[in-house]
């Protein structure tokens, strides 16, 4: 059995930041490191891949529909689709593209895990329970979406099942609290920014800009040191 490279059976943290913060590092980044960066990555992603049935019953195993934070979907498999999605624009192999638009057409479906008695628990769930509960979540699965939409790897209806479990995602995020409220608040609105970039002409659109603005232009290029 093929490890990760740092030995762990979760998906690591770096992975996903690599991808994140590479296009702005690129211009300063030698090719060497930059290689050496993308490369775990998709290490990262392969051994996720690779290791999905064991994730998935891990999930399902230690899954708790009491937990305070409500719903949560299996770990890992947003993390991966976002860095194939990166590839595949990147490299353009067409199983990249395959890996993170299956997340996406399936990432939902996990939530039919979640009880009918822990959703009548919690009134936030009144219109259903969120596939997207947290900015995390919602941005990496908004990303690889804009990337796929943008690249043309996804047919009407497929477009139209993701945009709509976006735009209803959006719709729970902006009526919940966050904990932690100060440093997440840019996180919010860097979600919301994505929402707004890769769904422009749906109606609640105006909505996620206006609170995207109230929320990150206070402070967005506006630091001084």
């Amino acid at each position: 059995m093929r490890r990760m490279p740092s030995g762990s059976s979760r998906f690591p943290a770096l992975a996903i930041a690599v991808i994140f913060i590479l296009p702005l590092l690129a211009p300063t980044l030698q090719g060497a490191s930059r290689d050496r960066y993308l490369a775990y990555a998709r290490a990262s992603a392969d051994w996720t891949h690779e290791h999905l049935p064991e994730l998935l019953a891990q999930w399902k195993k230690t899954f708790d529909p009491l937990n305070v934070f409500g719903y949560r979907a299996p770990g890992g498999l947003l993390e991966m689709a976002v860095i194939y999605s990166y590839l595949y624009e990147k490299e353009k192999k067409p199983e990249y593209a395959a890996r993170a638009k299956d997340v996406l057409l399936t990432y939902g479906d996990y939530r039919s895990a979640y009880p009918e008695s822990s959703v009548k628990l919690r009134p936030d769930y009144t219109d259903g329970v969120p596939a997207l509960p947290d900015f995390f979540t919602a941005m990496r699965y908004i990303r690889t979406y804009d990337t796929l939409r943008r690249l043309g790897r996804l047919m009407p209806a497929e477009e139209k099942g993701a945009a709509d479990l976006i735009a209803g995602s959006m719709r729970y995020l902006l009526r919940t609290q966050e904990w932690g409220p100060m440093n997440r608040s840019a996180l919010r609105a860097e979600t919301l920014a994505w929402a707004v970039r890769a769904l422009p002409k749906h109606p609640d659109c105006p909505k996620w800009e206006m609170q995207r603005r109230a929320l990150g232009d206070d402070n967005w290029g506006n630091c001084q040191i």
